[in-house]
């Protein structure tokens, strides 16, 4: 059994459990521990929740801890420790557009506990685009995603043709085709992000201005606004499309 040194488990227990079930040489009593360390995230998942809903008023789901399944299935694949996952409790953030993810985020990181930001924007993992950060609350890891609308239809377009076609393709291998059109997706809502960004800066520019320079700008910010409105229709046409056929469409 696990002792209590941490929370109720001590992390050096903990990743000899996960040798033993990356192994898949593991006992019912194994599975059982798995579980309560599974479940020894609850409360930290709870505090995160309280902090993103009640205090900071943005959108959340999520889960108290991945499934025993999905956690066997992630020590298989790598090679982190157990006690080192980070999303084994995670929630999701989902905004409209890029300003709104970057003050989302911003808000986060003044609240939680000091955490790692993964930017997935700079360095997308396979197309995924998304920033996460990973909290350490009370000793155990809590992984926020936060997405705006466009990067979460690619990021389920991607998990539905991973479901469909190959299991792989969310790890960057498999069917090619599948893997160019998610990169070609991957890389609209791209183009659509560095508008809304160049959009923002502009917009906090323009609120320094005199309402005589204003005036002068009139006609070119509308122009920017009409074409910015333009690109996210049809962004948004685009990805709710394939979203739309993805789940129309049945599994192997």
């Amino acid at each position: 059994m696990l002792d209590s040194s941490t929370n109720g488990l001590g992390s050096a227990k903990v990743d000899r459990l996960g040798e033993l079930l990356r192994a898949g040489s593991f006992s019912a009593d194994a599975l059982i521990e798995l579980d309560r360390y599974r479940r020894s995230f609850g409360p930290a998942y709870q505090k995160v929740i309280k902090i993103s809903q009640q205090m900071l008023h943005l959108p959340v789901t999520g889960r108290p801890s991945k499934s025993t399944s999905a956690i066997l299935d992630k020590l298989r694949r790598e090679s982190s420790r157990l006690s080192q996952i980070q999303d084994i409790a995670g929630c999701r953030i989902i905004v409209d557009d890029i300003p709104k993810q970057n003050r989302a985020v911003d808000a986060l990181n003044a609240f939680l506990t000091s955490p790692r930001i993964v930017d997935r924007r700079a360095n997308p993992t396979h197309g995924y685009r998304a920033v996460h950060l990973v909290a350490n609350m009370s000793g155990r890891f809590v992984e926020v995603q936060v997405r705006t609308l466009p990067q979460h239809l690619w990021a389920e377009i991607s998990e539905k043709m991973a479901d469909t076609i190959d299991s792989r393709i969310k790890y960057g291998e498999g069917d090619g085709e599948a893997l160019k059109f998610l990169r070609s997706l991957s890389e609209g809502i791209r183009g659509l992000e560095d508008e809304e960004d160049s959009r923002d800066r502009t917009l906090w520019k323009l609120a320094g201005f005199t309402r005589e320079q204003r005036k002068r700008y009139r006609r070119n910010l509308k122009i920017l606004e009409e074409n910015y409105r333009s690109r996210r229709t049809a962004v948004l046409r685009v990805l709710r499309s394939v979203h739309t056929d993805m789940n129309r469409s049945p599994n192997k």
